[in-house]
């Protein structure tokens, strides 16, 4: 894997989307036992809020991560209408 924009090589994207997920670097968002359990958890396992600060995007991040597809926005047209202001 590349460099990150900020150039730290093989880092970018799990820190990024952990920043993006209003999650501190090096915050697990699941704990397990072992990697089975993560799995388990990743599938089935309730996904813990936003931060205090992104918590008004929690609505569109559910549906956007939701675990059941006709939960989730069935189109991009969809997703621009709901965040369009």
């Amino acid at each position: 894997m590349g460099p990150d924009p900020a150039g730290h090589a093989g880092r970018g994207p799990r820190r990024l989307q952990r920043s993006a997920a209003g999650y501190a670097p090096g915050r697990q968002m699941f704990e397990s036992a072992s990697p089975a359990d993560l799995v388990q958890l990743l599938v089935s396992g309730v996904v813990p809020p936003l931060s205090p600060r992104l918590a008004g995007y929690q609505t569109i991040v559910d549906r956007l991560i939701a675990k059941v597809p006709s939960l989730r926005f069935q189109s991009a047209r969809e997703l621009f209408a709901t965040i369009a202001i």
